[in-house]
């Protein structure tokens, strides 16, 4: 395992994985507008199953590209996801907590990853620059929770819905370039990375 450098090849064989939690912060983002009259409960299991597929989704991503970052992310994704579903009585905030909690954690790791893959790899800007704004994204919304905690379901369901939309979004865009590497990368030599 390696939390300090980034092989391309392993990187790209995760594709899929990375568009499926794409498609999964975007499927999630519409469910919780879609929703009528959705509760708070049902928002916070909602968002408690969606962060623990995550982390399931960035463990094998972390154990195919062999990137102990990836890994320690998922464990602490699922974790949280776990943790969430057994919610303590005062409801809102504790979810508010873990969301924060969670956005900050993973803002960390792909801010982290986007910098290594910065080091490591000079044809890899789109998706270095994807990671690194999904954790601005992540880390700021996460950040704005614990600052300014939406106090009202409607502006809070509004607020998970645009992260959801725009981490969505930037995860496709990474999965999709990735998989263009991984294209590029079979018709070139092995670059061992010390």
């Amino acid at each position: 395992m390696n939390f300090v450098s980034v092989n391309a090849r392993e990187v790209s064989k995760s594709w899929l994985l990375s568009l499926a939690r794409g498609i999964i912060f975007l499927l999630f983002a519409v469910m919780i507008v879609g929703w009528p009259a959705i509760t708070v409960r049902t928002l916070g299991e909602l968002f408690a199953f969606f962060i623990a597929t995550d982390g399931v989704l960035a463990l094998f991503t972390g154990w195919i590209s062999r990137h102990g970052g990836l890994m320690a992310y998922g464990v602490v994704s699922l974790l949280l996801g776990v943790y969430a579903l057994f919610p303590i009585p005062n409801l809102d905030l504790f979810y508010w907590a873990v969301i924060a909690v969670w956005a900050v954690v993973r803002g960390f790791f792909e801010i982290n990853l986007g910098v290594i893959i910065h080091r490591t790899e000079n044809d890899w800007w789109l998706i270095k620059w994807s990671y690194i704004l999904s954790g601005v994204v992540a880390m700021s919304f996460g950040l704005l929770l614990t600052h300014q905690p939406v106090t009202e379901l409607l502006g809070f369901i509004w607020a998970l819905f645009a992260f959801g939309l725009i981490s969505g979004c930037l995860w496709i865009v990474i999965a999709l370039n990735s998989h263009d590497v991984r294209q590029r990368l079979q018709h070139r030599p092995l670059k061992s990375h010390h």
